[in-house]
């Protein structure tokens, strides 16, 4: 983290212990972003996972032809 971005999350900290509707808020949709995140990487393990079973495939079939 460079000296703005400390900046910008004091700011940040700052506005949200002023007001506990905002925080209340802020934690729903730091939340629902930290969801999403471990969403894409379960997809992604998914992915990974099948694209490697549809290699063992290829190569099974490929080796059978030679």
């Amino acid at each position: 983290m460079d000296i703005e971005q400390v900046r910008e999350a004091l700011i940040e900290w700052e506005t949200l212990s002023a007001n506990k509707e905002n925080h209340v808020i802020y934690e729903a949709r730091a939340k629902e972003l930290r969801d999403m995140i471990s969403n894409l990487e379960g997809e992604r393990r998914l992915g990974r996972e099948e694209g490697i079973e549809l290699g063992r495939v290829f190569l099974f079939y490929l080796h059978k032809i030679f």
